[in-house]
Protein backbone atom coordinates (compact mmCIF):
# COMPACT_ATOMS: atom_id res chain seq x y z
CA UNK A 1 0.00 0.00 0.00
CA UNK A 2 2.74 2.06 0.90
CA UNK A 3 4.29 1.50 -2.27
CA UNK A 4 1.81 2.88 -4.78
CA UNK A 5 1.01 5.87 -2.50
CA UNK A 6 4.57 6.87 -3.43
CA UNK A 7 4.53 6.33 -6.73
CA UNK A 8 1.32 7.96 -7.10
CA UNK A 9 2.37 11.19 -5.50
CA UNK A 10 5.39 11.47 -7.72
CA UNK A 11 3.24 11.71 -10.71
CA UNK A 12 0.19 13.48 -8.78
CA UNK A 13 -0.23 17.37 -9.61
CA UNK A 14 -3.89 18.32 -8.93
CA UNK A 15 -3.19 20.15 -5.80
CA UNK A 16 -6.58 18.09 -4.03
CA UNK A 17 -4.80 14.84 -5.31
CA UNK A 18 -1.53 15.56 -3.58
CA UNK A 19 -3.31 16.70 -0.39
CA UNK A 20 -5.27 12.98 -0.19
CA UNK A 21 -2.16 11.46 -1.15
CA UNK A 22 -0.34 13.57 1.38
CA UNK A 23 -3.27 12.32 4.29
CA UNK A 24 -3.19 8.62 3.30
CA UNK A 25 0.63 8.91 3.49
CA UNK A 26 0.50 11.09 6.99
CA UNK A 27 -2.15 8.23 8.59
CA UNK A 28 0.24 4.86 7.25
CA UNK A 29 3.76 6.64 9.34
CA UNK A 30 1.44 7.43 11.93
CA UNK A 31 -0.99 4.44 12.34
CA UNK A 32 1.26 1.34 11.57
CA UNK A 33 3.97 -0.38 14.26
CA UNK A 34 6.02 -1.59 10.78
CA UNK A 35 9.60 0.74 10.80
CA UNK A 36 9.60 2.29 7.89
CA UNK A 37 13.34 2.08 7.23
CA UNK A 38 12.79 -0.05 4.36
CA UNK A 39 10.86 3.13 2.34
CA UNK A 40 12.71 5.79 3.93
CA UNK A 41 14.79 6.98 1.27
CA UNK A 42 11.85 6.83 -0.98
CA UNK A 43 9.18 8.59 1.33
CA UNK A 44 12.07 10.88 1.94
CA UNK A 45 12.85 11.36 -2.17
CA UNK A 46 8.86 11.73 -2.43
CA UNK A 47 7.89 14.20 0.21
CA UNK A 48 11.11 16.23 -1.60
CA UNK A 49 9.39 16.65 -4.79
CA UNK A 50 5.95 17.13 -3.29
CA UNK A 51 7.78 19.86 -1.00
CA UNK A 52 9.23 21.91 -4.08
CA UNK A 53 6.20 21.14 -6.05
CA UNK A 54 3.62 22.73 -3.50
CA UNK A 55 5.14 26.26 -4.03
CA UNK A 56 3.01 28.71 -3.08
CA UNK A 57 0.60 26.26 -0.86
CA UNK A 58 2.24 26.71 2.91
CA UNK A 59 0.00 23.87 4.58
CA UNK A 60 0.90 21.47 2.09
CA UNK A 61 4.66 22.14 2.16
CA UNK A 62 4.25 22.29 6.36
CA UNK A 63 2.36 18.63 6.01
CA UNK A 64 5.42 17.46 4.03
CA UNK A 65 8.09 18.43 6.59
CA UNK A 66 5.86 16.94 9.42
CA UNK A 67 5.60 13.85 7.72
CA UNK A 68 9.50 14.24 7.08
CA UNK A 69 9.64 13.98 10.91
CA UNK A 70 7.75 11.23 11.20
CA UNK A 71 9.61 8.96 8.50
CA UNK A 72 12.86 10.65 10.24
CA UNK A 73 11.72 9.45 13.45
CA UNK A 74 11.51 5.89 12.59
CA UNK A 75 15.15 5.02 12.14
CA UNK A 76 16.56 7.77 14.50
CA UNK A 77 17.16 4.71 17.26
CA UNK A 78 19.82 3.43 14.75
CA UNK A 79 21.51 7.04 15.09
CA UNK A 80 25.18 6.27 16.36
CA UNK A 81 24.29 2.27 16.88
CA UNK A 82 23.92 1.51 12.65
CA UNK A 83 25.22 4.16 11.04
CA UNK A 84 25.30 2.01 7.57
CA UNK A 85 21.41 2.22 7.83
CA UNK A 86 21.21 5.41 9.05
CA UNK A 87 23.67 5.93 5.35
CA UNK A 88 21.25 4.50 3.28
CA UNK A 89 17.95 5.70 4.88
CA UNK A 90 19.34 9.39 3.97
CA UNK A 91 22.31 9.32 1.33
CA UNK A 92 20.14 10.31 -2.18
CA UNK A 93 17.99 13.32 0.57
CA UNK A 94 19.93 14.40 3.18
CA UNK A 95 22.03 17.24 1.01
CA UNK A 96 18.82 18.84 -0.73
CA UNK A 97 17.05 18.48 2.64
CA UNK A 98 19.40 20.01 4.67
CA UNK A 99 19.87 22.83 2.06
CA UNK A 100 16.06 23.40 1.76
CA UNK A 101 15.76 23.34 5.67
CA UNK A 102 18.79 26.38 5.81
CA UNK A 103 16.72 28.14 3.26
CA UNK A 104 13.64 27.93 5.49
CA UNK A 105 15.21 29.35 8.43
CA UNK A 106 17.01 32.17 6.28
CA UNK A 107 13.44 33.71 5.21
CA UNK A 108 11.23 36.19 7.08
CA UNK A 109 10.99 35.30 10.53
CA UNK A 110 7.17 36.39 10.32
CA UNK A 111 6.14 34.12 7.34
CA UNK A 112 5.32 30.70 7.35
CA UNK A 113 5.31 29.97 10.88
CA UNK A 114 4.02 26.22 10.25
CA UNK A 115 6.69 25.50 7.64
CA UNK A 116 9.52 26.78 10.04
CA UNK A 117 7.74 25.17 13.19
CA UNK A 118 7.77 21.49 11.62
CA UNK A 119 11.71 22.16 9.93
CA UNK A 120 12.61 22.64 13.69
CA UNK A 121 10.50 19.48 14.26
CA UNK A 122 13.06 17.87 11.59
CA UNK A 123 16.60 19.38 13.55
CA UNK A 124 15.47 18.48 16.55
CA UNK A 125 15.76 15.00 17.79
CA UNK A 126 14.02 14.17 21.56
CA UNK A 127 15.75 11.37 23.27
CA UNK A 128 12.26 9.98 23.65
CA UNK A 129 11.79 9.77 20.06
CA UNK A 130 14.99 8.00 19.68
CA UNK A 131 14.24 5.22 22.54
CA UNK A 132 10.77 4.45 20.91
CA UNK A 133 9.87 5.73 17.46
CA UNK A 134 6.16 5.51 17.79
CA UNK A 135 5.94 7.87 20.93
CA UNK A 136 3.69 10.56 21.60
CA UNK A 137 3.49 13.28 18.55
CA UNK A 138 4.15 16.26 19.86
CA UNK A 139 1.19 17.82 17.48
CA UNK A 140 -0.10 17.25 13.99
CA UNK A 141 1.35 19.14 11.57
Amino acid sequence: MLEGVLETLENERDGEGVDGLLEALFLILRSSDQKFTRFAAKILATLFSAFVNAEGNESRRAKCLYMVYLCLRSFAWADGTENELVAKCLDDTFSPWMALIVSIFQTNPKSNFEIKRNALRVCRPTVSNRIDPRGADPGLY
